[in-house]
């Protein structure tokens, strides 16, 4: 059976966070599929440029690699956290964004998340600061089936 590998971003801009509705009053994070043979670094950048992102954005850094045990949904999920740098004209015509304070509310009563199990645990690490190096997803990219 083959495992879909998603690719999500975590777009902050001016110290909050892209969220984008999915009908009804839920939101979700901004997510794809991994294409085959594109680097995730690529889908990244696909992701952010879906979004209207032009010009100058970094990616900070992966917030991590999930899955849900048990599900009948078979996918691997690889967060990265980008940063619109300051300056950006992007306008976002999707999505709202949110503080971190707002998203602690958000996360706490789970309401309004779309799939919130996965996207709760996500944004819960994600506002605990912390990031893997992108050094890690060298590793990943070199690695040969």
């Amino acid at each position: 059976m083959k495992v879909d590998i998603i690719i999500t971003v975590i777009i902050e801009k001016d110290a909050k966070v892209l969220l984008i509705p999915s009908g009804g009053k839920l939101f979700k994070l901004p997510k794809v599929s991994l294409k085959t043979h594109e680097s995730p670094r690529d889908t990244v950048r696909r992701i952010m440029k879906m979004f209207g992102v032009r010009g100058d954005f970094k990616i900070e850094g992966l917030v991590g690699i999930y899955s849900l045990v048990g599900s009948c949904d078979e996918s691997c999920t690889f967060v990265f956290g980008c940063i619109v740098q300051a300056g950006n004209k992007t306008r976002f015509s999707k999505g709202k964004f949110f503080s971190k304070e707002e998203l602690e509310k958000i996360v706490e009563e789970e309401k309004q998340l779309e799939d919130a199990s996965i996207n709760s645990m996500i944004l819960k690490d994600y506002l605990l600061g912390e990031k893997y190096s992108l050094d890690i997803m060298k590793m990943v990219e070199e690695i040969k089936l």
